[in-house]
């Protein structure tokens, strides 16, 4: 036995070592989740299910860094190998298994839950058996259903659950029971915008394969059957219903879900108002509301188990494992009471551990004990590294354990009548600050009221409310739950008297703009760092401070991503019933109605508090109902946007098309190929395939499509962004007034009024120097050559020879050289020649390409519509002018010249000086 003069030496120098700190004694747990969640997070950022090859490779990897593990430990013992280096070997290969082992659980849960989805829209019988009844954002109540059967849809093809929404108010059935009812089904939407929200996701983890809605009554097939668990949600109902009874009103409803988790009783105005005083967590049964049941009980047992062993009763009990126990018990009821959701499972699993953890003479709050609940969690569900409860509720309770020994230490120097309230002041404090930038990211919105309001609440609830349920749930059997309800009542009043007071504040709720995707992994990457303590054998001051600097920079690269992200310009729904476009004014889109449920979220991401109707009565749209148009500026250059709806919408597609720009419509627009290279075409067949569409436009008149997998990138092919960049210039006011002086002189005014009348310009004509939208160019170009029985391309010519007899035109062009072939070579430096006078209109440069004496091809660099038909009428006025036979083919964006004879007949004579010239 070692001498007391060494114990005694040995407790003071224990007593002279400070504890170190909590990061620091959690070890190397706390890592485990954080690793596991960034494989898992890389599955979720994969923009398709990678198949059965990534899974295997992974297996084989994972297997192969367990064998490298126990290899270097044989490494070590036998001395060929230090044990410094075979530490960091096996924590290197440690963090690669859990890595893998994160990707392959998302995937292998990704096919355990595999179900059939619906891919088209039905309408028709649906039959199946309730499993669930829940009121949607719109009041509207829904019924779950499984075992579902379609009129004439085969097994294979029906969804192994379908929520359906009831239009019209009605008696509810009873979960178990099998009905029948009329309903449109169709697929989960997918995100109202690259990079929003994916319910699509979120439905096939919870299989659901089809949503929809029903205007027809609920008919009973056949009756609930006996026993099962459905008897037991049976039960949970009736409790629900028993309690709203009896207490009554809102409050009632709140109550009921507090203890059932049954919210199909609070109504939306009331969610509303949880959600603007940022009380909204308490209504959703957490990780809040099982530890207050789950103290409470403990708290109970062990003072009765405490009085027992005072009073004489049964000695050297262990109380505080029995009360742990208790509560164990109790939790595993409220779970089963609360109806088991995947919210409610993940706090009943925070708190066993930490009841086990007592049980088993260990800390029961600690990070080790959180980690360990999140590795189970994420092992159980790993969708839920994706939902706002399980990163809130986790970064509280976190922040909460770390916030433990400032406390303790700032405890002793305060009054102690100041303790509880300072303690509730700095806990709600600290958990809001954390779990505030979560909220925001997922909701864009932010409580500014927030503290005050939980510090009014939360000590009510758990001192009223989750008593009083506990107490209603002890005395019922007895017929005597009135009190504890009325006291519980009390508590759910008090709730949303201080809910509706917080929410009419002035500035209560703040909207944010969407964030990133990209901002919450920084933001969480870069806290774990930061916070998390070293690693146990490899943690050299300098790369902690190394680790913990860079886990600060990505919590600011974070912020700032979110600061500095730019909206959509264009946003188009993936059904085609809407769009809208973002201006100083705000976002706008195309009709008060039709896609609500995409416009409020792209309202929603922009931070925009408007209604889809307010919105839409900002100026910018124009035109009928089906056919709304928009003209978009950006950087002194124009983008038309056309909206059509409705089946005749493809009517006069075609002509829309040639307006350039782009044109959106929620039907299949029939238009061939040859058509569709004038404008850019987002129809419904086009946006069935690629979902909700984004555009960004750049200056030049770029235009970027975030595609759907989230990945910004630049759309589609060459053809198709130039004619985006040409929809989005203006036409120069000299073009415009050139056409009108063409017409005017050549067929007379007349003609020019009647055209002037049908594209609703000035019957005065145009400026020089006021610009146009190129539209505008082609519809007087259209509706001209309809009245003089020409094409358009027929039209362009002629003014395009026109132009070449305007004499300073001509003397501009006769620059170019003494013979006709000359002339054309020249043609590379007209740009140049043209700008020199008219410094504000742009030409595109012209390539001049000839593969033998005579013959050119003339090439565009960049397209615009009609001018190669104006050049080709120039170069025949030019050759006739130089007294040249040529021949002239013309495409779109190529012109072809054969020279056959140069001087085939005398030329104009041309001189330098202007007072020479000669007819």
């Amino acid at each position: 036995m070692r001498p007391p003069v060494l114990a005694a030496g040995a407790r003071r120098h224990a007593a002279a070592t400070p504890r170190p700190s909590v990061s620091v004694r959690a070890g190397l747990l706390p890592w485990v989740p954080f690793w596991l969640s960034m494989g898992i997070g890389g599955w979720f950022l994969l923009p398709r299910e990678p198949g059965p090859g990534l899974y295997a490779g992974l297996i084989l990897a994972g297997g192969s860094c367990l064998l490298l593990s126990a290899w270097t430990v044989r490494l070590a013992d036998d001395g060929r190998l230090g044990w410094f280096w075979a530490d960091r070997l096996r924590l290197a290969a440690f963090v690669l298994f859990l890595v893998a082992l994160g990707v392959v659980l998302a995937g292998a849960r990704t096919h355990m839950v595999a179900a059939s989805v619906l891919d088209f829209r039905y309408y028709g019988p649906v039959e199946g058996r309730v499993i669930g009844i829940d009121r949607s954002s719109r009041d509207r109540m829904r019924l779950l259903i499984d075992q579902v059967r379609l009129h004439r849809v085969a097994p294979g093809r029906t969804p192994a659950r379908v929520r359906i929404s009831l239009l019209t108010p009605q008696e509810l059935p009873v979960p178990g029971q099998r009905v029948m009812l009329t309903a449109h089904l169709g697929p989960p939407a997918g995100p109202s915008e690259p990079g929003g929200f994916d319910f699509r996701r979120m439905a096939w983890f919870q299989r659901l394969g089809a949503v929809g809605y029903a205007r027809a009554p609920v008919m009973t097939v056949e009756p609930p059957a006996d026993g099962g668990t459905l008897a037991l949600h049976r039960i949970r109902m009736s409790l629900s219903e028993a309690m709203q009874d009896r207490i009554g009103g809102q409050s009632g409803a709140v109550a009921a879900a507090l203890m059932t988790g049954d919210r199909s009783g609070i109504a939306e105005r009331t969610n509303q108002i949880m959600r603007d005083s940022n009380l909204y967590h308490i209504v959703s049964i957490s990780g809040l509301h099982m530890s207050m049941l789950a103290g409470f009980v403990y708290a109970a047992l062990r003072l009765a188990g405490v009085a027992v062993h005072g009073l004489g009763g049964i000695r050297a009990m262990p109380v505080h494992k029995l009360a742990a126990t208790g509560a164990l018990c109790a939790s595993a009821l409220y779970l089963w009471l609360s109806g088991g959701g995947v919210a409610t499972e993940r706090s009943f699993i925070m708190v066993a551990v930490m009841l086990l953890a007592i049980i088993a003479d260990r800390r029961a709050v600690s990070l080790r004990t959180i980690a360990v609940a999140a590795v189970i969690v994420l092992v159980l569900n790993p969708e839920a590294l994706t939902e706002p409860g399980f990163q809130m509720s986790f970064a509280a309770t976190a922040a909460l354990i770390l916030m433990q020994e400032p406390w303790a230490r700032l405890a002793p120097l305060l009054p102690w009548w100041t303790r509880p309230v300072l303690m509730l002041f700095v806990s709600s404090f600290v958990a809001g600050m954390v779990t505030a930038p979560i909220a925001a990211a997922h909701f864009g919105r932010m409580s500014q009221y927030g503290l005050l309001a939980n510090m009014l609440v939360v000590p009510v609830v758990g001192t009223l409310v989750m008593p009083g349920g506990v107490f209603a749930a002890l005395l019922a059997p007895l017929g005597l739950a009135q009190p504890a309800l009325w006291l519980m009542g009390l508590g759910t009043d008090w709730m949303l008297a201080v809910a509706q007071w917080i929410s009419d504040l002035d500035g209560a709720v703040t909207l944010l703009p969407a964030a990133p995707r990209a901002v919450l992994p920084l933001i969480g990457i870069g806290a774990m760092m930061a916070v998390l303590g070293p690693i146990p054998g490899g943690a050299h001051r300098p790369v902690l401070l190394w680790r913990r600097g860079t886990g600060l920079a990505l919590l600011a690269a974070g912020a700032l991503l979110w600061v500095g992200d730019r909206r959509p310009d264009v946003l188009i729904s993936a059904q085609g019933d809407a769009a809208a476009v973002l201006t100083p004014a705000g976002r706008i889109p195309s009709k008060p109605r039709g896609g609500s449920f995409a416009v409020e979220n792209w309202l929603a991401a922009d931070g925009d508090a408007a209604d889809q109707a307010g919105a839409a009565a900002r100026p910018l749209w124009q035109g009928a109902p089906s056919d709304r148009w928009a003209v978009l500026d950006r950087a002194g250059m124009r983008l038309r946007i056309r909206h059509l709806t409705g089946k005749g919408a493809a009517q006069d597609a075609a002509a829309h098309c040639r307006e350039g720009g782009i044109l959106v419509a929620n039907i299949p627009l029939s238009m061939s190929a040859e058509a569709r290279k004038e404008c850019l075409v987002l129809d419904s067949e086009y946006l069935g395939k690629r979902g909700a569409t984004a555009i960004f436009l750049t200056e030049g008149g770029r235009a970027w499509f975030p595609s759907t997998s989230r990945a910004l990138a630049e759309f589609g092919t060459d053809r198709q962004r130039r004619l985006i960049r040409t929809g989005f210039q203006e036409m120069h006011g000299l073009v415009n007034r050139c056409i009108e002086v063409f017409l005017r002189s050549t067929y007379g005014n007349a003609l020019w009024q009647e055209v002037a009348a049908e594209t609703d310009v000035h019957p005065d004509g145009f400026l020089t120097w006021g610009n146009s939208p190129d539209g505008v160019t082609r519809s007087i170009v259209i509706a001209s050559a309809r009245r003089l029985d020409k094409s358009a391309g027929e039209l362009l010519e002629d003014v395009g020879a026109w132009l070449s007899r305007q004499e300073q035109i001509r003397r501009l062009l006769r620059f170019g050289g003494a013979s006709f072939e000359e002339f054309v070579e020249s043609l590379r430096e007209l740009p140049g020649r043209v700008k020199l006078v008219i410094p504000d209109l742009e030409l595109p440069g012209f390539a001049v390409l000839s593969d033998a004496r005579g013959r050119y091809r003339i090439i565009a660099e960049s397209h615009q519509s009609g001018l190669m038909r104006v050049m080709a009428g120039m170069l025949r006025g030019m050759a006739d002018d130089y007294g040249s036979l040529v021949i002239i083919s013309v495409a779109r964006d190529r012109i072809e010249i054969d020279v056959v004879l140069p001087d085939y007949s005398g030329r104009r004579r041309f001189e330098l000086s202007p007072m020479q010239v000669r007819p």
